[in-house]
C-alpha cells in the first residue's frame, strides 16, 4: 500500500468513525486524548479517544501535510 494511502485507510480502522465524518475532521477537533465529533449522523455528538497507534497514524498525517498546513486532516 502506498505510504500516503496507508495513514488514510488506519484512521477508520482505528476509530470507527464514518465516511463523512473522517472527511471533516479538523486538526482543532483533536485535543486532550480525544477527537471530538460535534456533527454525527445520529445527531449526537460523541468523543473518541486516541489510542498510541491512532496518535502515532496521526503523527505521519501531520507530517505528510506540514508543507500544507490543511485545517482539515485529510
Amino acid at each position: 500500500m502506498s505510504p500516503h494511502l496507508k495513514p488514510i485507510a488506519e484512521v477508520p480502522l482505528l476509530t470507527g468513525m464514518r465516511r463523512g465524518e473522517i472527511l471533516g475532521l479538523r486538526w482543532d477537533q483533536i485535543r486532550n486524548g480525544f477527537i471530538y465529533l460535534s456533527e454525527t449522523k445520529s445527531g449526537k455528538a460523541r468523543q473518541i479517544p486516541v489510542s498510541a497507534c491512532l496518535a502515532q497514524v496521526l503523527k505521519e498525517l501531520q507530517q505528510m501535510n506540514q508543507l500544507k498546513s490543511p485545517p482539515c486532516l485529510l
